[in-house]
């Protein structure tokens, strides 16, 4: 099958070109397939972000319901343990102020 495919050459700062590279091996793919499945992944996350957006506070508040009963359930079966999972957080840029990262 043959695609249409735009050739282009970019230039990254060295630390994201590693953190790609190590990124592709760790996936078991080439650095331009980690690159393809990262920029489909944002423009999906994006898709999903907007359809958020346009869901009613009502429908919000209903999905949130049915999440936590969903990990209540899961907690008392032992399948995932309470509390706060460690999560790594985002440097804050230069011009963000401690506390304020996206």
């Amino acid at each position: 099958m043959v695609q249409d495919i735009f050739r282009s050459q970019f230039r990254l700062p060295y630390p994201l070109y590693e953190d790609l590279k190590k990124a592709a091996d760790d996936n078991h793919r080439s650095l331009n397939a980690e690159i393809v499945a990262r920029l489909e992944q944002s423009f999906a996350d994006e898709q999903g972000d907007a359809i958020i957006d346009e869901a009613s506070p009502e429908l919000m508040l209903r999905l949130f319901d049915h999440a936590r009963a969903q990990l209540a359930e899961e907690i008392k079966q032992g399948k995932v343990k309470p509390g706060l999972p460690k999560m790594k957080l985002a440097k804050p840029t230069s011009d963000e102020e401690p506390g304020e990262g996206a």
